[in-house]
């Protein structure tokens, strides 16, 4: 019927038509349909008809047949077109029924011969199309037939006019009450487990869907946004699952093929028009029971040109630059799927309101969530605007007045695509937004990363700080956890990573925020599972119980998982819905969550809230500066019914400790959630199941979250707070800020909010070390308590109550609590995936390759999650070591009350050793602590039964009568009844009895020496009181005692030497085997006890190759146990062998007190070091240290390191300075979890204090540090020797003799606010230099040099200025003699030129104590106290100026500084910058010039609310003040200046002066690091500074104002330092003016200045000769540098008289330091000699230079750069 321009059938009437509605409208009564399309430019317009075979009432038509037909009609622009819209109606005969005909457009066609389009004129798919020609229900995902090619077709208007909505209206919640629960419908019920009605038909449609409408009811669910409902193509997915080979599917839908047509896929019937009934009965229903719809639509792309091909066209061929954003023509991607929607293009905008107006008024959903969102604001330049035409048409469109719209926020371009928080809304505030910020925050908070707490706070309270500037409202946040685009709940809290391999691609998120509690993926271990089933409560807590709109992705209600799969949109049946997993979860998480959400709504006055929280609303109850994620607050209900007062607590627990909430007193407290409790405890059905709290606080367990409820008959929230001291604190934070810092200070709760806005919380500082000690005391303090509680009353560890206990209870009872340890830590994992190769330690071909070519270090940083599991780890582990150990030493009872058989024994002890090797192989965080109660329980095997049968066998044998009253009837009868490891004791004294010929005194000997005595004999339950007689055949009872012996030990003795290696035989290989045979002699003649016998007698050459031999089989052993693929019963056997092996390694060691051989020495040092290694393989010290002593020390050793000898001595001695530093470290990690434990367990038993004293002591002493430490010893004087250094090393030299009188002091930390009346020569343990020199003290003598500051600490500085002699001494004997002889005398030490101190008693000058305070005093230039009682001067010392601003500006370039706007560090490199030679390099710089801080602090953001505050708190300071009031007070101010806010003026000068420095320069570096938050955040740290108590205490000695003070900040690059240096140009040890002091760190130079222990590469270097290595680098730490800038202090302390301001301000950098591990191997500064001395010349001449420029002799600072560039940093005058 192919018919052009008026040609028609002759009843088939063409006419003008309407330019509206858009696309194919029948008329309501029928008989006229209107086709329109808008397409701007075209002159011909073609309408294609189809009519389909059998189409109904089509012989109606006038030479029409019904094998159907088509027909062209052409449009006449002179009549059928209306602007840009063409349109033409078509009048139809009477019968004919439109329905089904298809129709496209054909758009300027080339016409054949006929005057017709050509066959191959493209077909166009109308945009505004109300129904497709598409595939049905049942031809989902089907390939092999024709291409998907849609066309539109003519709609059953029945389905437009005449659906029934049998009056049921749409709800028209409020969003602040919506419930929004995310689903999609064929995702819902396609399962089969899903039970539809007609589940062929309905399952995975709109009708199927309406059957699970009662489970969205019992949730709670009040709005559902449905993922894409409208058309799309399933199958444009080309892939198939490489896991199984699935065709793969188009399953979320988000690439539209129309975005008016339901999909007909979701249809359940297949027939025209049927998807949109079908819809539309699913909008009723759901309205009907009070639910809303949203659609997540997708107008950012379309699918046409999808997978680079479509069979379709649309958009593209009718205007494609009105309907897409073009670049040069080509399609722009900011959506990521190929093409992004002109949005804002009129034509385009018109479509997409027309669209939405038609879902609303048409199909009656609710609302839109609009995908990608940010990507509806880009104009057709691409760039997002803030006033888009698209979001003003919505605004401004009657029909979408009642619609809610839901943006997501961002789309595929940052950052300017991301917009949450200020998306537009075209007009009043309307737009709610996917909080995406709250997502990541909630993740990372119950996960446990620190630092989250003040955000979390600002996300619950409805992120104010997002949603409030712009005029909306808590409810405009749409808060998920969840949604389809990533983890479901149940795999965030099973996976760390993505698992998409199914998607045959790479794609989805990497960061995902994810933690899988223990394990990756699905496990059998109940302790991961309660954990993660905690940890999806917790987060449902936290999205419930937060202000805002809360949504939840379908099937997280009960656990739904995808298999790790964090991409879903091409899985089909991995993204369905359980129903069988929902029925299990019934009672379970399905009861929680439905609870949960009942509770929110019960508490809607709380969440569903119209305002933002304010301190009226919230009493929070925690520590902001405790970075741990522990945060507690009560919510006030201000609508709560009746009279009374209503509030929840709610605290979060996420973190592995356990905490204790207190809760406020006076009130009743019911809970109503606890996520640690199994359901159905872990949330009360209803108020009336509440549990009431009778204790004064609740302990929570790690990773849970409780709620709590009180309610009484007070009338106010202020009076129901009255009762409690800590509520008013937040409302008036000067009045109670000082008690806030003092609670803080003692790690007290606090309910101050610290500062006056919820939304700044976030940008609170944590302090590190405060949360270190904080965790740690807690956490001993808990694990301690928990223990006891066991011992003393629990079922498993009753050591003193039980009636009775064995060696068999006890094992039982430790193998039980290591077996619970294991099921819940989640430890092991993140250990050994921190576990190095033990084989590449000692490949010398790698080590070769890593040389200092490569990075010299490895990164220090660890979770910090995985480092505080570890410590609870080491809790546990050291109470179990100590117990058994306890047990070991005979200090519990073996037998009480209880016949244990041998076999049982033997039983227990095999099942508890084969627990702890399972576990050392699992967690090699806890190997050295299970090797240690390892060797402590006995061997066990199949000889336990042997115990008991031999014994009366060799009775029998020898006619030994079983008749009472004898001695082998009564240890018979004590085996019998429970053998011991005292049997091995006994039967070994029996032996000496019988090869003596029955000397009594030798069997009393024997049991002597193991500790047996005759009223421990008598002790037993089968009590030995006996004496052994002769009896029968001598010789043959010694023969059969010694065979019994041997059963006896191979149960009992588990470190027995020959025991061990047979027992180990089948598991060493023969080379290990030949060696431990080639030691030991042979099995026949090796002595049955845990040495070698002669081996102490041997000569040192012969015992030193002893000891080799054995070095090279635990070598073997090692690798063996460090091997992942070592059996656990493998592991048991060489573990006990390689403890005995040790013990004669020490052996030897010990013996051999007159080695001095450098080159024995090292091979033992390597031997013990590879051993401590081997069993520590987490400690990455001791392993650096071990690499490193394995490639320097034999070169050292021989003397051939370096320039020769001295440097070789020197390398060496720093080796040995960092190995005795971690050695002590390990010594005192150990004291403090031991003591306490072996002291508190020793006191419930009744142990002597003399035993508990050395118990530490002993067990290092039995260990390989013990060792280590001995050589260290032996290594220190033949060193100093060969290096000839003296015994001291002065740090900061005086030219005078200095007296006063010798006090002895630990450490100097806990001095520092002393005030010695008397002139005091302190002898110092460790002095950390962080210290203030005490007043009244001359000098600081400090013991060793393991305990001294480096030269360049605060400390050493502060003591350098005042004059204060600060040495350190090498030689600690010496200061033990210097106390020993001189302790409370007057002496007097005296320095000489060559590094030498004298000391000596000396006559003490006077004895009037006024006289001598006032030496005191004057003698350090102390004035304080004078200057104080002067009423003139009172004001002087605290006056400061908060005002006067200078008329500076705000920032001043380096040619513009000058001694009135700057310090020395900007004057000086300012002036040094243009004198210097061209290969010495300055960084890039500006200043903020002395009155910059009280510019800020008078600017407008800042004067009306921090001004004011600061001023009153600085006023509360008094002359009289203690230094802990001055804290105090200062501590305050530093949080007023840290909520500074930056002037905006201040960050256009930082940028202009940048601008101006980097245009001079041709780079503008510094500008381009520039970040305006890092910036202030580091300039207010700088100013901070000002308020320490350092200054306080300098300026009071000088006699100085705080007025005097003025501080400017000078800004640098921070540069990327390979090397960082201080030179001295005037050596201060010698005073020599010609000669360069210079020290040296790899990384940034904070190493050097910080208390960073070790000590710096050090050098000496006269002009014209060769630098002089006075020693090498010893630090364990350096600071690999970020690309950012740094904010040095710049004060004019130097300027002052009697002031040096040096060391007491802070330079912040913008960015962190990485702090990484130093490896002295790979550091060409030490490996290579002669880069070191071209280096060290060149830093000399530096130096010179310098200060030639200066005129006098100077401090510097620089670095050298990796193209081994020189930086001066700074250049002081030389103090």
């Amino acid at each position: 019927m192919g018919q052009s321009g008026g040609k028609m059938p002759g009843n088939l009437q063409l006419a003008k038509g309407e330019p509206r509605p858009k696309g194919c409208c029948e008329s309501p009564k029928g008989g006229e349909v209107n086709f329109t399309i808008d397409a701007p430019g075209r002159g011909s317009v073609w309408l294609y008809l189809l009519l389909p075979e059998g189409h109904e009432g089509a012989s109606t038509l006038e030479g029409v047949d019904s094998s159907g037909g088509e027909l062209y009609v052409q449009l006449d622009p002179s009549t059928n077109k209306t602007g840009d819209t063409w349109h033409v109606k078509l009048t139809l005969p009477g019968g004919f029924d439109p329905k089904g005909a298809k129709y496209m457009w054909i758009l300027d066609p080339k016409l054949d011969q006929h005057g017709l389009p050509e066959a191959n004129a493209v077909r166009i798919l109308d945009p505004c199309a109300k129904c497709l020609d598409s595939r049905y229900a049942k031809d989902w995902n089907k390939r092999g037939g024709p291409k998907f090619s849609p066309m539109a077709v003519v709609p059953d208007r029945r389905a437009i006019y005449e659906f029934d909505w049998q009056g049921v209206k749409p709800p028209n919640l409020h969003l602040k009450d919506l419930v929004i629960y995310e689903a999609h419908v064929r995702g819902f019920t396609r399962n089969p487990d899903s039970k539809l009605q007609d589940w062929d038909a309905t399952a995975g449609t709109f009708l199927g869907f309406i059957q699970k409408i009662p489970h969205l009811l019992k949730l709670g669910i009040n709005a559902v946004e449905l993922l894409p409902v409208y058309e799309f193509d399933e199958t444009a997915c080309p892939r198939k699952n490489p896991e199984n080979g699935e065709q793969l599917c188009n399953f979320w839908g988000y690439s539209t093929v129309n975005f008016f047509v339901p999909m007909q896929r979701f249809s359940s019937r297949d027939r025209i028009g049927a998807a949109i009934v079908g819809f539309k009965t699913l909008v009723r229903e759901l309205h009907r029971q009070g639910i809303e719809v949203i659609l997540d639509v997708v107008f950012n792309h379309t699918a046409e040109g999808a997978w680079g091909e479509h069979f379709w066209h649309s958009w593209a061929a009718i205007a494609k630059n009105r309907y897409y954003i073009l670049s040069n023509g080509q399609d722009t991607n900011y959506t990521g799927c190929g093409n992004t929607v002109n949005a804002n293009d009129p034509m385009c905008s018109d479509w997409i309101v027309e669209c939405l107006s038609y879902w609303v008024d048409e199909m009656h959903v609710d609302g839109f969530r609009f995908d990608l969102a940010s990507a509806l604001t880009r104009g057709n330049d691409g760039k997002v605007s803030m006033d888009p035409l698209l979001i003003k048409k919505m605004a401004n469109e009657p029909k979408l007045k009642r619609a809610k719209f839901i943006a997501e926020a961002w789309d595929c371009s940052w950052p300017d695509g991301y917009l949450v928080g200020k998306f537009p809304s075209g007009g009043p505030p309307r737009w709610a937004e996917w909080n995406g910020i709250f997502r990541d925050t909630i993740r990372c908070f119950i996960k446990g990363d620190e630092g989250k707490k003040g955000d979390f706070a600002t996300r619950i309270c409805g992120s104010s700080d997002l949603f409030k500037h712009n005029g909306r409202k808590p409810f405009h946040s749409i808060n998920f956890i969840t949604a389809h685009d990533g983890f479901t709940l149940k795999d965030l809290v099973s996976y760390n990573g993505k698992h998409n391999t199914c998607n045959g691609e790479n794609s989805g998120d990497d960061h995902n925020n994810s933690w899988n509690c223990g394990h990756e993926g699905d496990t059998g271990d109940g302790g991961v599972n309660h954990l993660r089933s905690r940890q999806i409560r917790n987060f449902m807590v936290a999205l419930f119980m937060s202000a805002g709109t809360p949504m939840i992705l379908y099937g997280d209600e009960y656990g739904r998982s995808q298999r790790g799969c964090n991409n879903g949109w091409c899985q089909d049946a991995r993204c369905w819905f359980s129903w069988s997993d929902s029925e299990k979860q019934e009672n379970n998480l399905m009861r929680f969550v439905r609870l949960l959400i009942s509770l929110r709504k019960q508490y809607a006055g709380i969440f569903n809230r119209e305002e933002f929280m304010s301190n009226k609303d919230i009493w929070w109850r925690v520590h902001w500066d405790d970075p741990y994620n522990y945060i507690c607050y009560v919510l006030h209900d201000h609508h709560a019914t009746g009279q009374g007062y209503a509030g929840l607590m709610v605290a979060f627990n996420a973190g592995h400790e356990v905490r204790c909430c207190d809760l406020p007193q006076d009130k009743p407290w019911y809970r109503i959630i606890d996520t640690n409790l199994p359901a159905p405890k872990d949330i009360c059905e209803n108020e009336a199941s509440s549990v009431k709290i009778t204790s004064q606080s609740y302990v929570m367990q790690p990773y849970s979250c409780i709620v709590l409820k009180t309610y009484s008959d007070k009338k106010s929230i202020k009076e129901y707070a009255r009762t409690d001291a800590e509520y008013g604190a937040h409302q008036d934070i000067n009045r109670h800020m000082k008690e806030v810092i003092k609670r803080r200070m003692s790690m007290e709760f606090t309910s101050s909010t610290g500062t006056p806005h919820i939304q700044d919380i976030g940008k609170r500082q944590s302090n590190e070390a405060m949360e270190r000690m904080q965790s740690m005391v807690r956490m001993r303090s808990l694990m301690s308590g928990a223990f006891m509680d066991a011992i003393e009353e629990g079922e498993s560890l009753s050591e003193t109550k039980w009636g009775h206990m064995t060696l068999m209870h006890r094992y039982n009872n430790c193998r039980d609590m290591i077996q619970t340890w294991s099921s819940r830590s989640n430890t092991g994992e993140a250990a050994m995936r921190r576990m190095p190769s033990w084989s590449a330690t000692f490949n010398k071909d790698a080590l070769r390759r890593a040389s200092w070519s490569r990075l010299p270090s490895a990164s220090l940083l660890i979770d910090p999650e995985e480092e505080k599991s570890e410590e609870q780890d080491d809790e546990l582990w050291s109470w179990i070591f100590v117990w058994q150990r306890f047990s070991f030493m005979r200090l519990l009872d073996w037998q009480r009350n209880y016949n244990t058989k041998p076999r049982e024994l033997a039983g227990a002890t095999d099942s508890l050793a084969n627990k702890i090797c399972s576990v050392w192989k699992e967690y090699p965080n806890i190997r050295l602590w299970a090797r240690w109660t390892l060797a402590t329980i006995g061997r066990g095997g199949n000889q336990g039964q042997a115990i008991r049968d031999e014994i009366l066998h060799i009775m029998h044998r020898n006619k030994i009568p079983e008749t009472k009253g004898h001695f082998y009837e009564e240890w018979h009868q004590k085996l019998h009844n429970n053998t011991t490891p005292d049997d091995v004791g006994i039967c070994k004294a029996l032996l000496a009895f019988l090869r003596t010929g029955g000397k009594m005194e030798e069997y009393w000997k024997v049991l002597h020496d193991h500790g047996i005595t005759k009223e421990r004999l008598a002790s037993y339950e089968r009590s030995i009181t006996k004496e052994p007689y002769m009896h029968g055949d001598a010789g043959r009872l010694i023969m059969e005692f010694e065979n019994y012996l041997r059963i006896l030990q191979s149960v009992h003795d588990a470190l027995d030497l020959k025991t061990a290696i047979d027992a180990a035989k089948s598991c060493l290989p023969k080379q290990v085997m030949d060696q431990l045979q080639e030691i030991s002699g042979s099995d026949a003649k090796m002595k049955r006890s845990r040495s070698l016998g002669s081996l102490d007698k041997d000569s040192q050459e012969k015992s030193h190759q002893r000891f080799m031999k054995l070095a090279e089989a635990r070598l073997g052993i090692l690798g063996i146990l460090n091997d992942s693929k070592t059996d656990v019963g493998v592991i048991r056997q060489l573990l006990l062998l390689d403890y005995s092996l040790e013990t004669q390694q020490s052996v030897i060691a010990q013996g051999n007190t007159d080695e001095t051989r450098l080159p024995t020495l090292c091979e033992q040092m390597k031997a013990f070091l590879t051993s401590v290694v081997g069993h520590i393989p987490l400690h990455g010290e001791l392993r650096a240290l071990l690499v490193d002593w394995t490639q320097l020390a034999p070169e050292c050793a021989n003397l051939k390191f370096g320039a020769g000898p001295a440097e070789s001595a020197l390398m060496l001695k720093a080796l040995c300075d960092r190995l005795a530093r971690v050695v002590g470290e390990q010594v005192d990690t150990f004291q403090t979890l031991l003591a306490p434990k072996a002291t508190t367990l020793g006191q419930a038993v009744g142990v002597e204090k003399n035993v508990l004293e050395v118990f530490v002591d002993e067990v290092l002493r039995g260990s390989a540090l013990f060792a280590l430490s001995l050589i260290l010893k032996r290594l220190e004087p033949q060193l100093r020797s060969i290096a000839q250094l003296p015994p001291w090393q002065m740090i900061s030299a005086v030219d005078h003799p200095v007296q006063g009188e010798l006090v002895s002091v630990p450490r100097m930390l806990h001095m520092q606010d002393k005030i010695f009346e008397t002139p005091t020569i302190m002898l110092s343990g460790l002095v950390s230099g962080e210290e203030e020199v005490p007043v009244g003290v001359q000098a600081v003598l400090v013991r060793d040099a393991k305990s001294a500051p480096d030269i360049l600490s605060h400390c050493a500085v502060r003591a350098r200025n005042s004059g204060v002699l600060l040495a350190s001494c090498y030689d600690s004997t010496l200061t033990e003699k210097i106390e020993a002889e001189l302790l409370g005398q007057w002496v007097q030490v005296v320095c000489s030129a060559d590094g030498s101190v004298e000391i000596k008693a000396a006559e003490r000058p006077m004895a009037d104590p006024k006289r001598m305070r006032m030496m005191a005093r004057s003698a350090s230039r102390d004035l304080t106290q004078e200057l104080m009682s002067k009423e003139t001067d009172s004001t002087k010392l605290v006056n400061m100026n908060l005002k006067e601003d200078f008329g500076c500006k705000w920032v001043v370039t380096p040619e513009k500084m000058d001694k009135s706007k700057v310090g020395s560090k900007s004057l000086n490199l300012a002036l040094l910058k243009p004198q210097l030679p061209k290969d010495i390099l300055t960084p890039q710089a500006v200043a903020m010039p002395y009155g910059s801080m009280q510019k800020a602090l008078t600017s407008r953001e800042n004067a009306k609310e921090w001004l004011s505050k600061l001023e009153a708190c600085l006023a509360q300071l008094q002359p009289t003040s203690s230094n802990e009031d001055a804290k105090t007070i200062f501590q305050e101010a530093q949080v007023y200046v840290n909520a500074l806010q930056m002037p905006s003026e201040l960050d256009q000068a930082l940028r202009s002066a940048m601008e101006e420095v980097g245009s001079k320069e041709g780079e503008k570096r510094l500008l381009n690091l520039y970040h305006r938050g890092d910036a202030w955040d580091a300039t207010k740290q700088v100013w901070a500074s000002l308020f320490g108590l350092r200054p306080w205490v300098s300026l009071a000695k000088a006699g100085r104002s705080f007025y005097d003070l003025n501080m400017a900040v000078l800004v640098q690059e921070l540069l990327p330092a390979k090397y960082a240096f201080v030179l001295h140009t005037k050596n201060p040890f010698t005073n020599d003016p010609n000669e360069v002091y210079g020290e040296v760190v790899p990384g940034r130079g904070e190493t050097l200045v910080g208390n960073y222990p070790g000590r710096a590469l050090s050098f000496r270097a006269r002009k014209g000769e060769t630098p002089v290595v006075t020693s090498f680098l010893s630090k364990s730490t350096l600071l690999r540098t970020q690309e950012c800038l740094i904010f040095r202090s710049d004060s004019n302390g130097e300027d002052l008289e009697g002031f040096a301001g040096a060391g007491l301000f802070e330079s912040i950098c913008a960015t962190s330091d990485i702090p990484c591990m130093v490896r002295f191997h790979r550091l060409r500064l030490l490996t290579d000699h002669s880069f070191r001395q071209t280096l060290l010349s060149k830093l000399a001449e530096a130096g010179r230079a310098v200060e030639k420029a200066f005129g006098s002799p100077q401090d510097i600072e620089g670095c050298v750069d990796p193209q081994d560039r020189i930086f001066i940093v700074q250049s002081r005058p030389q103090v």
